[in-house]
Order: C-alpha cells, then structure tokens, then sequence
C-alpha cells in the first residue's frame, strides 16, 4: 500500500448566515486542495457539526475531544488562516502542536499561521486590556463611593461632636 499522508483540515466554522456558509465552503475548498496535494483529508467540522450542536457546551466539547482523537491519526494538520483563527482553530492548532503533527498553511507558508495566531493574540489582548479598564473602572467607582461614604461618616461624626459641645 502506498505511503498514506493523513492531513487534518483546521478552519474556521462558527458564524451565522453569510459567514457559516463561507466558513463551510471554505473547509471544502482546502478539503479539496489536499486532496490534489495527495493526502487523506480528515474535515470534522464538516460532518460531526451535522450531528452535535456546536452552540450547546456539551456537545461542543464532545466535538472537540472527538476532533482530538482524529487528529491523533493525522501525521500533518492544513490550516486555512484566510479568515483569521477562531477559539475553536486555537484549540485543534495547540493539540496538533503537543502532538508534534507537522502544519501546514493552504499556501505551505507557516508564518501566514504564526501571524494569523499573533493577530488573533492582539485581538484577544485588546479585549483583555478593555476588560481590565472597566474592572480598573468600576473599581475606581466603589472606591469613590466608599471614600464618599468614610468622608460623610467623618462629617456627621464631626457634627455630632459639634452639637454636643454647644449643648
């Protein structure tokens, strides 16, 4: 039997309407693409979405785990960056890489992957730093709060002291 090269394909999924829809054609076109290139495509996204429900947790994770297990079979992982790399990409993309499952982008070009990774990073560390402002904001806000509530604490006090050296 001839030398089985078993590609694993990453890309995006999630999405509603027009980008679900791109999303799945997308898969199918790098599916397609490995098959030209002479390996065994293994899409999962494709067909386990068809019977768990990506938007409920269990069976997400289930999807996931089950992908994993797939990924193990695979001795090289295809990975399609042109619509950027979604949590789900991330996931299957650090698997492969405890793996030690070779990857390639749909252009053989890995640095496209390393920067559609370091780009979905600044995504995610600008949201960090915008959850870390509001927290830095709201805690600000009950620190004034309670500095309002210690000074007027402080006043009545001091009012109360007032009243009592006058009576």
């Amino acid at each position: 039997m001839k030398d089985t090269k078993i590609i694993f394909i990453c890309s995006p999924y999630k999405g509603f309407g027009f980008k679900k829809l791109r999303n799945i054609r997308y898969a199918k076109k790098l599916t397609k693409e490995a098959i030209r290139r002479g390996y065994q495509p293994i899409t999962p996204h494709l067909y386990i979405t068809k019977v768990l429900k990506d938007w409920k947790k269990k069976d997400r994770k289930t999807g996931i785990d089950v992908g994993a297990h797939l990924l193990s079979k695979c001795q090289y992982m295809l990975v399609g960056t042109k619509y950027g790399i979604t949590s789900g990409m991330q996931i299957e993309i650090d698997t492969a890489g405890q793996m030690d499952v070779e990857m390639l982008n749909s252009t053989h070009n890995k640095r496209d992957i390393l920067k559609a990774m370091r780009d979905r990073q600044k995504m995610l560390d600008k949201k960090s730093q915008q959850q870390q402002l509001k927290i830095a904001k709201k805690l600000n806000k009950k620190r004034k709060i309670q500095e309002s509530k210690r000074h007027l604490k402080l006043s009545i006090k001091y009012l109360f002291s007032v009243v009592k050296k006058e009576a």
